[in-house]
């Protein structure tokens, strides 16, 4: 296979990623995808930092594996609207792509370290956790075998699963930042 019939392979992957997908009838592009999980991912970036804002004379009784935890998940929520409507295969984006990808995973490591909800037992929570360790590892994977729907897919799941979901249920059950927005 010659350079070019590699090339021209590449933007057949590429060209399919952007695909209508249909579900029940209704077709929704995968940029309309990419544009609601870019929106939703600043809003939860705007209320976890108006949480800090409302929480800041609270901020000394906070260990450093809570903020060691935010400082890492806080720049991986600002990452994703930048990163999603890149276009994809860039060098720009894989720059992009691995930052995110560290900072997710430095986020799950330290969160081994967040005990506070069961007086230094692990919790439900924790699943989670190991979870997107091991969906960090098959980004990467299917990345460098340019798998990219599957990419594609394993991306948004860890968008909706470790960071919007883990992130709305850091507001209820009396948790610090839940407490410090709505207290």
């Amino acid at each position: 296979m010659s350079a070019s019939d590699g090339e021209a392979s590449m933007k057949a992957k590429l060209t399919s990623l952007y695909e209508p997908v249909t579900f029940c009838n209704f077709t929704v592009s995968h940029s309309s995808i990419d544009r609601f999980l870019s929106r939703a991912t600043c809003v939860e970036l705007a209320v976890i930092l108006t949480a800090l804002y409302r929480g800041r004379a609270h901020w000394n009784d906070i260990s450093w594996s809570v903020w060691a935890h935010l400082g890492t998940l806080i720049p991986a929520l600002a990452l994703t609207p930048w990163i999603l409507p890149e276009p994809k295969g860039t060098q720009r984006h894989r720059v992009l792509g691995y930052a995110w990808i560290s900072l997710m995973a430095t986020t799950s490591l330290i969160s081994f370290n967040i005990r506070d909800l069961r007086q230094g037992k692990f919790s439900l929570i924790h699943f989670l956790s190991v979870f997107a360790l091991q969906q960090c590892g098959m980004v990467i994977a299917t990345a460098r075998a340019h798998n990219l729907a599957k990419h594609r897919d394993y991306i948004r799941g860890m968008i909706v699963g470790a960071l919007l979901g883990a992130g709305f249920f850091t507001f209820p059950f009396g948790r610090i930042l839940g407490k410090w927005l709505f207290g």
